[in-house]
């Protein structure tokens, strides 16, 4: 369950919040809607803990998997669509990353006096995402993502070329068969609403 309690929350002199309280309990498909500065990407960043609220009480399950798909796809350039596909998933979205850097960091000759420190690091966390079932679900990632019409060249590439706007889709499908308690948050513009609500049509 996710509430918020007598919220206060302004930015200068513009007013977003005074005294809201909602809950959201689990099960529920719930849209905010609202014109642009009304607020909703503040919600989300208030739900996910990278705001607080000026007054009032924000209440999250520590033990819920939240997934932002954030307002900007700008934010995510840089990662592979499967990345960005696998980033919600709690620990085993960090230890995915960190792979990731480990082996760019092995495979970089400037890193070569500290190579047995990657190494050994390497070697921990890829024990825990094996033991958490990482492995798997980047090919459940990479088969959902498939189903939804991508193919390999544009899954392994960068976010912003490709057709991004149903990574969130296949981020919540993945969660879906992994974990039994999971929140997904989308801020995207009209288009993702679309693909979102055709989601959640289909999964009632």
């Amino acid at each position: 369950m996710i509430a918020f309690s007598n919220i206060n929350k302004q930015y200068g002199k513009q007013l977003l919040f005074v005294d809201a309280s909602f809950q959201l309990n689990p099960g529920e498909k719930v849209g905010l809607v609202g014109p642009n500065g009304a607020g909703k990407t503040t919600l989300f960043r208030m739900v996910v803990g990278e705001e607080t609220p000026d007054e009032g009480a924000v209440s999250v399950p520590k033990k819920l998997t939240i997934g932002y798909f954030r307002q900007d796809v700008e934010e995510m350039q840089g990662r592979s669509v499967l990345d960005e596909a696998i980033a919600g998933s709690g620990r085993v979205g960090d230890l995915h990353h960190e792979l990731e850097a480990l082996q760019r960091e092995m495979s970089d000759p400037d890193k070569a006096d500290d190579m047995d420190r990657i190494l050994d690091r390497f070697g921990h966390v890829q024990e825990e995402y094996e033991h958490l079932g990482g492995y798997a679900l980047e090919s459940q990632a990479r088969e959902m993502l498939h189903g939804l019409g991508f193919k390999d060249d544009q899954i392994d590439g960068d976010v912003g070329d490709g057709p991004s706007v149903i990574v969130p889709i296949s981020m919540s499908q993945v969660w879906q068969t992994t974990r039994t308690r999971s929140a997904l948050l989308s801020s995207k513009n009209t288009t993702s609403e679309k693909v979102l609500t055709g989601y959640v049509r289909r999964s009632q």
